[in-house]
């Protein structure tokens, strides 16, 4: 049996996380689940929203320097999230595999349990999570 799980979620940067938040919940039936806010390293400030369609969840992201992390005009795509287990254990096999992660595997608190991420990129530069619920 694998370790790797599914989809966790998908991340997406946006200049005005509100008008996301309608556009998502008012044209394509997403429920709001919950939102914060994390003071970055740099002393910008991210704002996070969650929304969720059935299985689905989109994290919403805007950082207050406009523009931060955007692409175009077309919005990007921030990462995809995989659920895992045993996020120590892959991490390290993928390591030894020549993968090479921004951090070591962190705890989180999200609105479950809490979790454990790590970062990487593909091979065309996509952000890619790895998550661990507890």
């Amino acid at each position: 049996m694998s370790n790797f799980l599914g989809l966790e979620h998908i991340g997406i940067m946006t200049d005005d996380i509100e008008a996301s938040k309608n556009f998502y919940m008012s044209l394509l039936d997403f429920e709001f689940d919950y939102e914060k806010q994390i003071d970055l390293q740099d002393g910008n400030t991210l704002k996070i929203a969650f929304i969720r369609l059935n299985d689905l969840t989109i994290e919403l992201l805007e950082n207050s320097t406009p523009g931060a992390g955007k692409s175009g005009n077309d919005g990007a795509c921030d990462h995809f999230t995989i659920k895992v287990k045993n996020l120590d254990f892959i991490q390290k096999q993928m390591e030894s595999r020549g993968v090479i992660f921004e951090q070591q595997p962190r705890k989180i608190q999200n609105n479950k349990n809490g979790a454990q991420i790590s970062f990487f990129r593909g091979p065309s530069g996509e952000r890619i999570e790895l998550m661990e619920s507890f």
